[in-house]
Formats: structure tokens, C-alpha cells, sequence
């Protein structure tokens, strides 16, 4: 399982690479010299190398044997720790994503998850602030003031949104009363009817059938108020204010990163990708049922071929259909990320954290004051049938 969550993680990288340069690129677009070269013979392109992903992975791993650079009054030791323990915690937030159901599809299989924990959201809390700490020593160790500046914008931004992550993931853990992450993935392989409350008179058709309709239990539908304030929370956390902004390609006023070398960048953005991937697959598997596909549960395709060929094949065909069904949907929210960053302003930290404090956060306390009475009320209803 580690290894096939490690390949997943490998091409949604490639595709978080992809994306963020063809963002960059795209403004160029309308210049004339920057258009490529033509052939001599015929009207084909003569692309450069730097169009091919092979000779950019080559580019890209050639910085990591170059010579480093040494900077007058730079920590180079808090630097180094700062970016361990961000990839320590980055991996372990990796390895708690769960990116499918069990073995087989039924309640009693083996959960797909690298490193199942009992508390799971708790962890994966921690994690996310650690994770943040350790960019913020990063930004610390350099010696220009700009850096330091990018340090305590990264640090009130994450001290404010911490509590803010902790209040939207409330929901979750409510409405399924576990705090591991896998039991959350599981619940959604289920339907629900989201119009069973409306009333049945006698001999209406329609509204039976509105009754009886039936929707993927995906947090997205069930819970979506959850579902949107996780997005502008999780982003608040992996934001990284690098100086160099790999999607747009411009060098910011202040931020860390001044004094990299080339080693140095390469592992930051690896990093700042990685942490893009962290939130897509976070949102595809707390609100968009991981692997599950829509009405076609993992245990109906294993129950059909099992008679003719036993359970081991068709186990190992569901759970490729579900790490298949989990890429795909981490591909497309990233490139929703990509479109949505690109089309929305660029706030300043004021701002947000204003944001934070006078509107996300009293429309989570409302979202969890509404979730509680709602399971209170359901808890009574079953109780009293």
C-alpha cells in the first residue's frame, strides 16, 4: 500500500509540475518572441527542450550536485532542520490520507491507508501546525530582513487559521463519531436521501419519488458549508510566502527564500508542491469519497466476480479502480486550485486574517452549532423508532 499510495503521490506531483507551468507560461503567450522557432522545411515548431518533462526532471535533479552556496550570516543548521522536520511532517500528513476503502469492500477489510491511526484528524492537526513551525524557522535562518518579515506573515497566518481547521473538521468527526480518518473515507461508500424529510400524502407519486431519491454520501453533498470552508482553511495552512513564486514566476517585496541556492530552491519547491497535493487529496478523501465512484460500491464488483474466479483478483481489481478513481479526482481539484488562484486577487495578510476572524470563523462555530442539533435530532428519531 505504501508503494501505491508512493506512485499516486508521484503523478499527481508531475501534474501539480505541469499545471504550475503552464500558468506561468500562459501570459506569455501573446508575445511574438517568445513563440518557438520554425522548421526549415515545412511549418512544424522547433519546441526547446525545456517543453519536454524528461529534460526538465534532468534540470531540475542537476541543481541537487552543484556547488552550494554560502552566505555571510546565514544559519545554514536552522535552515537544514527547519526543511527536515517540514518534509518529516509533510510525509507523515501524506501517509495519513486515506486514498480508497478496504480490501474487498466490505466494513470488516483491511483498511487502504499507509498509516492508519485511531486519532487520525488529531494528528493530521498537529502535523499541519508542525509543518508550518518549521517553514517559519526556515524563513528565520536568512539573513535579509524581508525573509524574517515572510516568517511572522507565515506565523500569524497559521496561529490564526489553526483553531479556524480544528473548528471546520468538528463536523466530520460529529457526524461519523470516530476521529479516524478511514471510518470518515468509509462512511461516504454509502447513498443517502437528502429530500426523505419531505412529507408522503397519500397517493402523490412525485413526492415519493422525490422521497426515495437517493445521492452519494460524499461530505461535498451531505455537509457542503463544511466542504467550503475547508478549502480557503487548508489553503490558509500550506501557504508558503516564497519571494519567488513558482506559479506566476515574479519575485515578491518580502518573503523567505532570498538567499537560496539552487539546492535550496529545488527542495523548496518540492516542498510548497507537495503541500498543494497534501491539500487536493485531503479534500478528495474528507469530502469526495476518496476512491469511491458514485453508485458503484468497491464490494458489488468483488461479490460479482468472486463466484468465478475467487476473491484475491477481483479485491485487487476494485482496489485499482478506487486508486484510479482517487487520481483522477485529485488531477481535477488540483487544476480547480490552479484556476481559482489565478482568477481571485492576492490578499494581503491584514486582510485574510480579518477574513478569518470576522467571517470564517462564526460561519464554522454556526456550521458546528447546526450539525450538532442535526445529529442530536437524528439520534432521537432512531431512538424513538
Amino acid at each position: 500500500m505504501a508503494f501505491v499510495w508512493l506512485g499516486v503521490l508521484s503523478i499527481a506531483l508531475v501534474g501539480t509540475a505541469v499545471l504550475e507551468r503552464r500558468t506561468r507560461l500562459s501570459r506569455l503567450r501573446d508575445r511574438a518572441d517568445w513563440s518557438p522557432p520554425r522548421a526549415e522545411w515545412g511549418f512544424d515548431a522547433k519546441p526547446p527542450p525545456a517543453t519536454y518533462l524528461l529534460f526538465r526532471a534532468l534540470a531540475s535533479g542537476a541543481r541537487l550536485v552543484r556547488s552550494r552556496s554560502i552566505v555571510l550570516e546565514r544559519s545554514a543548521r536552522l535552515a537544514f532542520f527547519g526543511r527536515l522536520v517540514s518534509c518529516i511532517a509533510l510525509a507523515s500528513a501524506l501517509a495519513l490520507v486515506p486514498f480508497a476503502g478496504t480490501w474487498g469492500g466490505h466494513a470488516e477489510g483491511l483498511a487502504l491507508v499507509s498509516l492508519d491511526l485511531r486519532y487520525g484528524l488529531l494528528a493530521l492537526v498537529f502535523l499541519l501546525f508542525l509543518m508550518a513551525l518549521a517553514q517559519v524557522a526556515i524563513g528565520l535562518a536568512d539573513r535579509q530582513v524581508w525573509s524574517r518579515l515572510g516568517s511572522v506573515r507565515l506565523a500569524s497566518r497559521n496561529l490564526a487559521g489553526l483553531g479556524l481547521f480544528m473548528i471546520v473538521l468538528a463536523p466530520l468527526a460529529l457526524e461519523t463519531g470516530s476521529l479516524r480518518l478511514h471510518d470518515i473515507v468509509f462512511a461516504q461508500q454509502a447513498t443517502f436521501a437528502p429530500l426523505s424529510w419531505l412529507p408522503a400524502p397519500v397517493g402523490s407519486d412525485a413526492f415519493e419519488f422525490a422521497r426515495s431519491w437517493r445521492w452519494p454520501n460524499w461530505n461535498l453533498f451531505a455537509q457542503p458549508l463544511t466542504a467550503l470552508l475547508f478549502v480557503p482553511t487548508v489553503e490558509n495552512l500550506v501557504h508558503r510566502p516564497w519571494a519567488r513564486d513558482p506559479m506566476s514566476g515574479s519575485t515578491a517585496a518580502s518573503g523567505f527564500g532570498i538567499d537560496d541556492d539552487p539546492v535550496d530552491l529545488y527542495w523548496a519547491r518540492f516542498e510548497s508542491r507537495l503541500a498543494r497535493v497534501l491539500a487536493a487529496s485531503l479534500f478528495v478523501a474528507l469530502f469526495l469519497g476518496a476512491g469511491a465512484i458514485p453508485f458503484v460500491p468497491a464490494s458489488a464488483v468483488v461479490d460479482l466476480f468472486e463466484p468465478m474466479i475467487g476473491f484475491a483478483l477481483p479485491a485487487l481489481l476494485g482496489v485499482g479502480i478506487q486508486v484510479g478513481a482517487f487520481l483522477a479526482k485529485t488531477l481535477i481539484v488540483l487544476a480547480v486550485i490552479s484556476f481559482i488562484r489565478n482568477a481571485t486577487a492576492v490578499m494581503r495578510d491584514d486582510q485574510w486574517i480579518g477574513i478569518i476572524t470576522l467571517r470564517l470563523l462564526p460561519l464554522a462555530w454556526a456550521n458546528l452549532l447546526l450539525m450538532s442539533a442535526l445529529t442530536l435530532l437524528s439520534g432521537s428519531i432512531r431512538g424513538g423508532a
